[in-house]
């Protein structure tokens, strides 16, 4: 009940966000200038939609560092945003806490993966105490936070995959669920052989 409840308020919010470009664009028209976009704001994300980040505690510094990624659909003036491939667009937001500096001049970098790693995506840098926001295009993803080389980051192509140690990780509520389909009898998928928080 709770998932039919959470499309019906995102079906009215697309809704209110139609009508009100279609209410803006005539009140610019009638004035005989161009109608403005209208952008409207996401609600804030259903709990359920977050996950927990679980550090590894390999880089020293670390140990206590815990927090949690929230996920929202990505604002659009058409209510939702999708890629090229018309896949969901997610914005994805990282809230952290005892986050240190980077030791060494170095850099915490970012990362959005499938859950297989088939395809990863840098997102950015993140500063601690920062708010930090990046967009995936996959239903089910890794949230990967590394201690990078700022060089590594910089190359003019980007770069692929991280070099350095993991920090801390956390996975889409949705990549936590699946079935035992394609397993042995006796086989079981470990969602949990990273150390996420909730287990498979």
């Amino acid at each position: 009940m709770r998932v039919r409840d959470d499309r019906m308020v995102r079906w009215w919010i697309a809704a209110a966000c139609v009508g009100l470009g279609a209410l803006g664009a005539w009140a610019k028209s009638a004035q005989g200038a161009a109608p403005d976009p209208v952008m409207c704001a996401n609600p804030e994300p259903p709990e359920y939609y977050s996950f927990e980040m679980v550090t590894t505690r390999n880089v020293p510094g670390t140990a206590r560092l815990e927090g949690e990624a929230a996920v929202t659909f990505a604002r659009s003036p058409f209510g939702v945003a999708v890629s090229s491939d018309g896949s969901y667009a997610y914005d994805v937001h990282l809230r952290l806490r005892n986050l240190p500096e980077a030791p060494g001049g170095q850099a915490w970098a970012v990362w959005f993966t499938k859950s297989d790693l088939s395809e990863i995506s840098f997102a950015g840098v993140l500063e601690p105490g920062v708010a930090f926001s990046g967009r995936v295009v996959w239903n089910k993803f890794l949230a990967i936070v590394t201690l990078e080389d700022p060089a590594h980051l910089a190359s003019d192509a980007g770069p692929a995959r991280w070099q350095g140690p993991v920090v801390t990780r956390g996975m889409s509520r949705s990549g936590m669920m699946h079935t035992m389909a394609g397993h042995g009898p006796l086989q079981q998928e470990n969602c949990a052989a990273w150390g996420y928080g909730g287990g498979g």
